[in-house]
């Protein structure tokens, strides 16, 4: 009877062990998902609140431009951007061009604004590098 028992109690610890680094494993890919979510999230919002800003500044001054590049720091990160004039198929749009940086990551925003007298509308194209 000592034996089985012994027995029994070593299988158990062992099936224990198994399943425990099992669930740890499972647990650290998780923690890592959600760190790569929340720092995409950050270069979104980095992204469009530097956006915002710019389109401001537009908005109070039509001959607002940045031809080299100018930094701005938002919500824990950077954005690195320039403004200047393109032309897109046949139309005068103003472009918006914005790196973020959050931690170790980095996001690309590209943004086309037309310039009226009233609104200004924008078209925007994303990269993430």
């Amino acid at each position: 009877m000592g034996k089985a028992v012994l027995i029994m109690v070593l299988g158990s610890i062992a099936i224990f062990g198994i399943l425990n680094l099992s669930i740890n494993s499972g647990l650290t890919r998780d923690r890592d998902n959600s760190v790569d979510n929340y720092s995409n999230m950050q270069l979104r919002n980095i992204c469009n609140s530097a956006a915002e800003i710019l389109l401001a500044r537009l908005g109070d001054n039509y001959g607002y431009r940045v031809s080299t590049t100018a930094t701005i720091n938002l919500l824990g990160g950077a954005a690195a951007y320039t403004v200047s004039d393109a032309v897109v198929n046949g139309d005068s749009l103003v472009k918006l061009s914005i790196t973020a940086k959050y931690g170790k990551k980095y996001r690309t925003s590209d943004a086309d604004a037309e310039l009226l007298t009233k609104t200004i509308n924008v078209y925007v194209k994303r990269r993430m590098k």
